[in-house]
């Protein structure tokens, strides 16, 4: 099922484990780092401790993304345990007897953070997260944190986890992490091998974190252009991890990622996809395209028997306009159909007509293509 792209925010909760709470240092959040807000001071005298200024800045947060539309991930436990070990108010991230299990002792004060999370934010919130880069987590302690969290939730919001667990039963949604290592012209192809790896479980995939890797700005409007309609195409989402208050030059970062500047160019590219997608209906799915041109086009479409979607990649060559020297099919039925193309970085139209098919395939005439194209066909028979 495809829908309209929405505007999506991630708030990471959970016990305090980056590192100035454990050098002890009063913590810089919201800065380059994504650092965890840190809801949750600790254990004292038997019970859960919890910063309730913190906890009041996320309700004046929240209130603020539900007036202006944005949808709302709440990750309950910050944990990164892949990649270290580090100490939170639970134990740390790689101790599956303490803390990651069903047999720990404290797991009855994780029981009761997680309560006091879903009732204070149930309201605001659209999908729970349980963890974010965890590693760690046995199977039966992830499925008895999300029962916990749907006995809780009067509003049976969707459960997922991170790193993903797409098989569990309680897992609702595959939400994979992605920092790009390649050229735009690259993105689609590569995007295509993981789509498919995670629609095969026959859950919704939204990833929750993408950008570019630290070798590479992060300022680089066109790949998040190419990917955003790719994903859309292959029925799939994307959640940038933003970074728009600082520009990073190659080469500049010795380690960890650069994440994704999203500056007026790049929101501007968002808004041509969503105005694109605002009334498509829900029933398309990826339909047949091609046929005549595979070393210069990379072609993806959607459709239903009344309306079908088509993007157009020029992957060989992002400076040099390219003009398919036949035609383009796409596989709408037969039928009349009025088709619109359109430029993805400004929504302009640049061709638009009415053509008849008498087969399943529709052949239409490609503009010449610099970097992407987008065309709809819709039915008036």
């Amino acid at each position: 099922m495809i829908t309209e792209p929405v505007h999506a925010i991630r708030t990471d909760c959970s016990s305090p484990c980056h590192r100035d709470f454990l050098l002890d240092r009063e913590p810089k959040l919201g800065d380059e780092r994504g650092c965890a807000i840190p809801v949750l001071k600790g254990i004292e005298d038997g019970r859960v401790a919890y910063n309730l200024q913190a906890a009041a800045n996320i309700d004046n947060l929240y209130r603020i993304h539900r007036k202006y539309g944005f949808s709302q991930i709440l990750i309950l436990y910050q944990d990164m345990s892949l990649w270290g070990s580090a100490n939170s108010a639970f134990d740390t991230g790689r101790d599956t007897e303490n803390y990651k299990s069903l047999q720990a002792k404290n797991l009855p004060l994780q029981e009761q953070y997680i309560r006091y999370i879903v009732a204070r934010y149930g309201a605001f919130v659209d999908i729970w997260e349980i963890y974010n880069e965890d590693a760690f987590s046995p199977d039966d302690y992830l499925a008895h944190l999300a029962r916990t969290i749907r006995a809780a939730d009067p509003y049976h919001h969707i459960v997922t986890t991170n790193y993903e667990r797409p098989q569990a039963d309680w897992c609702q949604l595959v939400t994979p992490h992605e920092y790009m290592g390649m050229p735009d012209n690259a993105v689609d192809a590569y995007l295509c091998t993981q789509l498919l790896r995670f629609k095969s479980f026959g859950k919704p995939v939204q990833y929750t974190e993408f950008g570019n890797q630290g070798d590479l700005s992060n300022v680089d409007p066109v790949k998040w252009r190419i990917a955003t309609w790719t994903a859309f195409m292959n029925e799939c989402h994307i959640l940038f991890w933003g970074m728009s208050g600082r520009k990073i030059k190659a080469g500049e970062l010795k380690t960890g990622n650069a994440n994704a500047y999203i500056g007026p160019q790049g929101r501007q590219y968002f808004r041509v996809l969503q105005d694109f997608a605002r009334d498509l209906p829900l029933d398309m799915r990826p339909v047949a395209s091609g046929y005549t041109d595979q070393q210069h086009l990379r072609t993806y479409a959607l459709g239903n028997k009344q309306i079908t979607v088509l993007y157009v990649h020029h992957f060989t060559d992002h400076e040099k306009t390219y003009k398919l020297p036949d035609k383009l099919f796409v596989a709408t039925g037969q039928g009349t159909f009025d088709f619109r193309w359109i430029d993805p970085t400004s929504g302009k139209t640049l061709a638009e007509g009415t053509l008849e098919s008498k087969q399943m395939f529709a052949a239409i005439d490609v503009p010449p293509v610099k970097i992407d194209l987008a065309c709809r066909f819709d039915r008036r028979n």
